[in-house]
């Protein structure tokens, strides 16, 4: 494979690592909770796919630069922007101040999304939503 046709996948590699992820969680709620296999597969396929687009279409466009570095420039940006520590490459420097950019953007944007949750969390919720 060509560096121009692995560096087009990452996103949906991405997207697939992500939506596998919420999916595989999600579906094991479904089966612990309502003993179903069906929902759980409907739940797997259905939010596998729509996380796993959302979140490869988001950080395309909150951190471009992530498309012209290797796989392995792209995890020693993340690690060190993560943990907090040095980049070992100094060109890769700019990368980690354009990922943490997007990791704040990322938050603000969240920031209204998480009330809507809690909300409609205490409203299709049986008992009343009350704060410790």
């Amino acid at each position: 494979m060509s560096v121009r046709r692995v560096r087009a996948m990452v996103p949906t590699c991405r997207g697939v690592g992500a939506g596998l992820g919420a999916g595989v969680l999600s579906a094991a709620f479904v089966l612990v909770e309502a003993g179903s296999w069906p929902g759980a597969v409907v739940v797997l396929v259905v939010l596998g796919l729509f996380y796993g687009i959302r979140v490869a279409r988001r950080m395309s466009g909150l951190w471009p630069e992530a498309a012209r570095l290797s796989g392995a420039e792209r995890a020693a940006v993340v690690r060190a922007t993560r943990r907090g520590e040095a980049v070992g490459d100094p060109r890769l420097a700019p990368s980690v101040a354009g990922y943490a950019g997007a990791l704040r953007r990322a938050a603000e944007e969240d920031r209204l999304r998480r009330w809507v949750v809690v909300l409609v969390t205490c409203s299709r919720s049986r008992w009343p939503c009350t704060t410790p």
